[in-house]
């Protein structure tokens, strides 16, 4: 090993940046390759590049590109999500409830709400970075995921 350079054996990523360019571009690479998901569009999640994990032991982080338009079915999950708005503008619906959000807005999924998003701009990508708990369920043996069922996959929406 040169004089110097040590391996690095922390539990979490050595990367203390994963830089908004090259992951836009990446995103936008998925969406020519792939339909994506129907309950998160294209998604992409950050990893350790040491481990191939998550980028820390008890937290996920993802970035996820709607593209112009498109409305994902809603789904729930074990674990809590926090969303900020990386790019575009759209509305969410949280436990039947409508949140629009724009660029720079933050937003929080609780742990098994019912949850889908929709770009609301009809020419332009949409990005949501998000982090989660999911290591810390799945290591514990409590995740899980569902999708709706009802509606044609969108949860009806009750008033505020």
């Amino acid at each position: 090993m040169p004089y110097g350079v040590e391996k690095w054996t922390r539990p979490y990523s050595p990367l203390l940046a994963y830089p908004w360019e090259p992951t836009y571009e990446a995103l936008r690479g998925l969406a020519k390759a792939t339909e994506g998901s129907p309950y998160d569009g294209v998604i992409a999640e950050y990893t350790n590049p040491v481990t191939g994990g998550p980028v820390m032991p008890t937290m996920g982080a993802h970035m996820q590109l709607l593209r112009p338009g498109q409305a994902t079915l809603a789904h729930r999950h074990t674990g809590s999500v926090i969303y900020t708005a990386a790019k575009g503008r759209g509305a969410s619906v949280i436990a039947g409830r409508r949140f629009e959000w724009k660029q720079g807005d933050i937003f929080c999924v609780p742990s098994w709400a019912w949850h889908e998003h929709h770009n609301l701009d009809q020419t332009e990508d949409a990005c949501l970075f998000s982090f989660n708990d999911f290591p810390v369920m799945r290591s514990l043996g409590f995740h899980r995921e569902e999708a709706y069922a009802d509606h044609g996959g969108h949860q009806p929406v009750t008033a505020a």
